[in-house]
């Protein structure tokens, strides 16, 4: 588990997301107020694993990131190329479009503790995990030090910082998030491509398979 800090201004994840949320009825502001995001659109239930990517904040953002010609995704990869193959040392395939998540207060961003093989990932795959809002205390991620420990602890990461772990291996997951903010973040996975392997297995939520051209992608 390793905490990275990056240079905010060239890699802008933050003000590009917000933008796109200029969509989100009654959105105060497109530059300083995600963090207010749960006061705009639609109020929620407590979300669960069926429901925890559906949101219309989420529906905002896969309708404009998702392209492989959009300012996030040329960000993404500009990411991908300069920072993530640095910190893995070698080659890599990447998540072609990463996930995208809002934790609203007194609600959940991911429905369930688990282990991402829980939802057939590759035990290779590396987790980055990048907030564009401050993530803290019970609007962050929680997650156990060893495999099976059970020690769950915030892993506190700030706008800035992006964080490593093993997330196919260790559980992890969310609480009720009780600091009165959203936290807005995004993460994707990365295998070394020595270690990848085509599994012919595909993803629960949208059905994509783990393999290159589909859920995986190369280095262009």
């Amino acid at each position: 588990m390793k905490i990275i800090d990056y240079n905010k201004k060239d890699y802008p994840f933050r003000k590009v997301i917000a933008s796109y949320m200029k969509d989100i009825p009654s959105f105060i502001d497109v530059e300083t107020d995600l963090e207010k995001l749960h006061l705009t659109g639609k109020k929620y239930n407590v979300l669960d694993v069926d429901s925890d990517q559906s949101t219309s904040f989420h529906k905002v953002f896969y309708d404009n990131a998702n392209k492989e010609d959009s300012k996030f995704n040329s960000i993404y990869k500009k990411f991908i190329h300069n920072e993530v193959v640095k910190e893995m040392g070698e080659d890599i395939i990447y998540q072609r479009y990463p996930t995208f998540r809002a934790h609203l207060p007194d609600n959940l961003g991911v429905g369930a503790f688990h282990k991402d093989r829980d939802y057939n990932h590759g035990v290779t795959e590396v987790n980055f995990w990048l907030p564009v809002t401050d993530a803290y205390d019970t609007n962050t991620v929680w997650c156990e030090s060893k495999e099976g420990k059970e020690d769950f602890q915030p892993i506190n990461v700030y706008h800035g910082q992006y964080l490593i772990f093993n997330g196919a291996n260790l559980t992890h997951g969310n609480k009720i998030n009780r600091t009165g903010v959203t936290r807005v973040s995004f993460d994707f996975r990365v295998v070394k491509k020595s270690e990848f392997k085509a599994s012919g297995k595909k993803t629960v939520s949208q059905g994509k398979k783990f393999e290159i051209g589909d859920y995986f992608m190369e280095l262009e």
